[in-house]
């Protein structure tokens, strides 16, 4: 080999070298420039991420200094709002005497997500028709609903069962605020709101032994509730006072037994319960 042809290829050899550590040279730095794209293109979405998460935090934090400084002027529906944006999730239940095939209640839980939006709220109902108080606590009747831990529980109080029972007006309505003290101090955290059954015409003056019908018990127990503070949601009064108001008579509205509601009084008991969660009411007892 000659010398030119010994010259030629070691500029071959440094020619080649060159290229593949400038091929090379380029590989890392493309790989170390996508590295630093990727890097950067994960912190924008981490800090979006992070603001996103501060905003709803200091919302969050908005809503709840609002409502707990109008606890005593807002709504149930207000309340369970606010209980959805703390705990991503809303629950109410229905528990004590009502019909267990009673149908209103049943609306109550679509209606009320129109009204707030809460797609993902939660209803139970753990019915114990005829039921006194005695035989409400007896029978241990409230330990699922105690499980479910519910944020907002109606209570319907069982007026019905302790005029059947013969007790006395004063004996009905402590053992019935004992019941909800009891709910109270096994659901610290929930909104337990008394509730009065719908007028019933075939038990209206249908009299126990003390010449008492149911009414006189509703009475009183309203009374008894109202003085201790007790979150009440008067039903039977405000049925009543609506067929006066639209002057309807009350068997119009039932069924042939004269207690279940019939179609017109499923309207009547759901719009009157559902103008109430949209009411202002003191709710302080619930979740601080």
């Amino acid at each position: 080999m000659n010398k030119k042809s010994l010259i030629l290829l070691f500029i071959g050899l440094i020619l080649t070298g060159a290229i593949i550590f400038l091929g090379k040279n380029y590989s890392i730095t493309k790989k170390n420039e996508l590295l630093r794209q990727g890097e950067a293109q994960e912190s924008l979405v981490q800090g979006q991420e992070e603001k996103r998460t501060m905003n709803e935090k200091n919302d969050l934090e908005a809503k709840t200094t609002e409502f707990q400084s109008n606890r005593a002027n807002l709504s149930i529906n207000d309340y369970l709002v606010l209980i959805n944006a703390k705990n991503s999730k809303a629950t109410l239940a229905f528990y004590g005497d009502n019909v267990e095939s009673e149908q209103w209640t049943k609306n109550i839980k679509t209606a009320t997500i129109e009204k707030t939006g809460l797609a993902n709220l939660e209803t139970n109902r753990y019915y114990f028709p005829g039921y006194d108080s005695l035989r409400l606590t007896n029978e241990n009747t409230s330990e699922k609903l105690v499980d479910l831990k519910p944020d907002v529980v109606f209570f319907f109080i069982p007026v019905v069962g302790n005029q059947a029972v013969d007790i006395s007006l004063d004996a009905s309505s402590q053992a019935i605020l004992a019941s909800y003290l009891a709910l109270k101090e096994q659901l610290p955290d929930s909104l337990i709101v008394a509730v009065t059954p719908v007028p019933s015409s075939s038990l209206m003056n249908k009299f126990n032994s003390r010449t008492l019908d149911y009414t006189s018990y509703v009475t009183d127990a309203v009374t008894v509730l109202t003085e201790n503070e007790v979150p009440l949601l008067d039903l039977h009064s405000l049925y009543l006072s609506e067929l006066e108001t639209t002057n309807q008579l009350l068997a119009s509205t039932l069924e042939a037994d004269g207690i279940q509601l019939n179609a017109q009084g499923v309207t009547i008991a759901t719009t009157l319960f559902l103008n109430q969660l949209a009411s202002p009411r003191d709710t302080t007892s619930g979740i601080d």
